[in-house]
């Protein structure tokens, strides 16, 4: 891989940490969703403990974010795969097939709400979707 490569990943990580921080805010879908998960933002204790692992949550997050965004590259280039349309297709099928089915799976077996999980699921959606094409237009 050459340096622009890294550089397009390095992107497109950031770009899914900033969905992920548009997605789960008070704007969209936070308060659904910690309500839905048992937060309680009032409770300052629960956030206190929160904020504890916060740190290594967000850097594990990155790193995540980093590799979905390698492994997305290669198999996009693999593909073939240089237009848009292309990329949203691609990327959808992959959402289907790893993403939405094994998160559903894990949902089924924690007895999560179905309604935290399309919030999850979603995010992740929309985060692949904007990588792909973002991968496809800069590559």
């Amino acid at each position: 891989m050459e340096f622009q490569e890294y550089f397009v990943i390095l992107i497109v990580a950031l770009v899914n940490m900033a969905v992920g921080a548009l997605w789960y805010s008070t704007y969209l879908f936070g308060d659904v969703w910690m309500r839905l998960s048992g937060i309680n933002a009032a409770d300052v204790s629960q956030i206190k403990e929160i904020k504890k692992s916060a740190k290594i949550s967000y850097l594990t997050s990155f790193v995540n974010a980093y590799a979905m965004g390698a492994v997305l590259l290669f198999l996009l280039t693999r593909m073939g795969v240089t237009t848009v349309v292309d990329a949203v297709s691609w990327t959808i099928v992959i959402w289907i097939g790893f993403v939405a089915t094994t998160s559903l799976t894990n949902t089924m077996f924690t007895k999560r709400s179905k309604a935290v999980w399309l919030i999850d699921a979603g995010y992740h959606g929309v985060a692949l979707l904007i990588m792909g094409v973002l991968l496809t237009l800069f590559l």
